[in-house]
């Protein structure tokens, strides 16, 4: 792990790198060199556990029952402790991978525990590109929020630097790797993304449906649910909105095989229109079950299975949309 490159001095300014840090701290002390003529960047990709360090504060937390919990050493009282937010500094994208690499597919989106330093290994990744355009004083890009889901973890927009939510990512994630014995960072696809509206969202969906549906039809648009939220009520613990997911599904009963051949075949035309078949969820399940997802995080999916009754097959189509604000 680099948690620090120090400053690399070009006359009376530097260049100051978390790459991620655990806080703007040096050893046990807050930050001691505000130096404004430093140009500081960070860097740290969504679903690190490292965020939850870079979250905590450091005064420490007092939690129910009196328990005192001691605080981030490298945080600091003046700046705050997580450097990709701290006034002055300049976060970077970790972006994608550019090359196969620790089992990971040129194109994958930059996420959990493996971002915290696999991205060295791939010199066309965006991360190793960025630390290469600070040293070099070349071009960089700069942050992109994303939502980012797993089988397992749901990483939303709003997540990173919210230390609530990035502990309950982490724990979820390693409960899931201890019972299961899964990685639950695998296969990771963007899920959310800034600005896409609901009304923008459910056109596509709908149309989407269309393509994929093997005979003609037309879906209204305020046919699409938008009752699916993406947000969890602390109270009710139900999910509610904004932001919203889109969603139309229909399931048909005892298809016959040239139904289902012709939705499995729509399905992969869907490729000609930048959708990619995700990895199935489960290896050796139902083969017609698969599902297809696009760059902005549209998915379009089929899923067969039984009912209560063993003679009656479901076979489900479904079109669903990234989280959508109003």
């Amino acid at each position: 792990m680099v948690e620090l490159l120090g400053a690399m001095n070009s006359g009376a300014a530097g260049v100051g790198v978390y790459v991620p840090g655990t806080g703007t701290g040096v050893f046990d002390t807050g930050w001691n060199n505000p130096n404004p003529a430093v140009q500081r960047y960070s860097m740290t990709a969504p679903g690190d556990p490292i965020g939850v360090v870079q979250s905590y504060p450091e005064a420490g937390l007092s939690i129910p029952g009196g328990v005192r919990i001691p605080g981030n050493p490298h945080a600091s009282a003046e700046l705050g402790g997580d450097p990709d937010e701290v006034p002055g500094v300049t976060r970077l994208d970790t972006g994608f991978y550019g090359t196969a690499t620790s089992g990971h597919r040129p194109g994958e989106v930059v996420f959990g525990p493996d971002g915290h330093g696999k991205y060295w290994d791939d010199p066309k990744s965006t991360a190793f590109a960025n630390i290469v355009g600070v040293i070099a004083g070349g071009e960089v890009t700069g942050y992109v929020e994303r939502g980012i889901e797993s089988r397992w973890i749901d990483v939303g927009l709003g997540d990173n630097g919210n230390g609530a939510k990035e502990a309950f990512d982490a724990g979820k994630a390693a409960s899931a790797g201890a019972l299961f014995d899964v990685d639950p960072y695998a296969d990771p696809r963007i899920t959310d993304k800034p600005g896409l509206t609901v009304t923008e969202a459910s056109r596509l969906v709908a149309g989407n449906f269309e393509l994929v549906w093997p005979e003609p039809v037309s879906v209204p648009v305020d046919a699409v649910d938008l009752t699916h939220g993406r947000r969890t009520d602390p109270n009710s613990l139900r999910a509610v909105g904004p932001p919203w997911t889109p969603i139309y599904e229909r399931t048909q009963i005892n298809p016959s095989p040239e139904f289902i051949d012709r939705v499995l075949a729509n399905l992969a035309a869907m490729t000609t229109r930048g959708f990619v078949r995700d990895p199935d969820p489960i290896p050796g399940d139902q083969p017609e079950n698969r599902s297809y997802t696009d760059p902005r995080g549209f998915t379009v999916s089929a899923a067969l299975f039984y009912g209560a009754d063993p003679a009656q097959r479901r076979f489900a189509i479904g079109s669903t949309s990234p989280c959508a604000a109003e």
